[in-house]
């Protein structure tokens, strides 16, 4: 074969680039739609036929990814006969539903985008003008009024509150919701808004 050495050495198993690519790619997959494809049938090397990329490799098992082979050799997978080809019909297909729900796709994206950056533009705004979130207290661990095994907290404006609470008291603020010594059990968390 008349491939350049650095590159097939790239491809063996175990392979420290291979593996930093592979490690890349599953930080990034999840944003995008995947099918991963494999070729079926067996490639002719010189005098024995043997899969270029076997399934195994060509297919990681990855959550809301679609798997699926195509009858054709390594080299001839991605060049179809006609449109009637089952590999062709089977990727055109799946590219064809992509393209129609992109819009919907991508316009949520912006719009989550354009949340983050708004909420990130008045964090810092608060930031600089000195305006912070009203403290949590949490009274000390030898107050008599701790339940044995939890403690108590109390909420001041809007806070999240965790697993360690017992009771919250919150004050009447606009917009939000008073919880008047809600009880909080140890799995559970309360969100005042």
């Amino acid at each position: 074969m008349d491939t350049e050495p650095h590159l097939v050495q790239a491809l063996k198993s175990n392979n420290e680039v291979l593996q930093n690519i592979n490690l890349h790619f599953l930080d990034i997959y999840q944003r995008f739609e995947i099918d991963m494809v494999h070729e079926a049938v067996k490639t002719d090397l010189k005098g024995s036929r043997a899969f270029i990329v076997d399934q195994a490799s060509a297919s990681p098992q990855l959550p809301g990814v679609r798997y699926y082979g195509i009858e054709a050799s390594h080299s001839t997978m991605c060049k179809f006969e006609s449109i009637n080809s089952p590999g062709y019909l089977n990727i055109s297909t799946q590219i064809r539903t992509w393209v129609l729900e992109s819009p919907t796709v991508i316009y949520s994206r912006w719009m989550a985008e354009r949340k983050a950056r708004q909420q990130a533009r008045e964090n810092e705004a608060r930031e600089l003008l000195g305006i912070y979130a009203e403290p949590v207290t949490v009274p000390s661990q030898g107050s008599s009024a701790n339940t044995p095994g939890k403690s108590q907290s109390k909420v001041q404006g809007h806070a999240i509150m965790g697993p360690q609470a017992n009771f919250v008291e919150a004050p009447s603020l606009a917009g939000c919701t008073v919880f008047e010594t809600a009880e909080v059990e140890e799995d559970e968390a309360l969100v005042f808004k």
